[in-house]
């Protein structure tokens, strides 16, 4: 049965991060969505990946480094340490998008995860 649905896009879900980190790709499974990217853009579709909003707080994830280094995230006025939450990752931190160094922090990031994948736009998720 041809129903001819039009499609200009595909959407991507948390299952391509590496352990659902924000900014990450799992090469592992998702070894070649560079390469299929590149298909869906000959074919000129779009391509929408989720992005979490937490980081993870882990002392080797590179975006925590550099938020924590810069003050980036959101502080508890009751204990005046990062505020964590768990999500997918575990124990996690939001940025701070009332300060600079926040907004600049998620911005780099966004940066640097287009470098890894060539998304047209971002599913943002879980809001706050």
């Amino acid at each position: 049965m041809d129903l001819e649905l039009p499609v200009d896009g595909f959407w991507i879900d948390i299952d391509t991060f590496d352990r659902f980190n924000i900014f990450s790709l799992n090469k592992t499974t998702f070894a070649d969505l560079p390469k299929a990217i590149e298909n869906i853009h000959y074919n000129n579709y779009h391509l929408i990946p989720i992005v979490d909003i937490a980081f993870p707080r882990n002392k080797s994830d590179p975006y925590y480094i550099k938020g924590h280094k810069e003050n980036a995230f959101v502080i508890s006025n009751y204990t005046k340490k990062e505020m964590v939450i768990i999500v997918w990752p575990g124990d996690c931190v939001l940025p701070d998008f009332h300060s600079e160094s926040g907004i600049n922090l998620w911005i780099y990031g966004l940066k640097e995860y287009k470098k890894i994948i060539d998304y047209d736009g971002i599913w943002f998720d879980m809001k706050l």
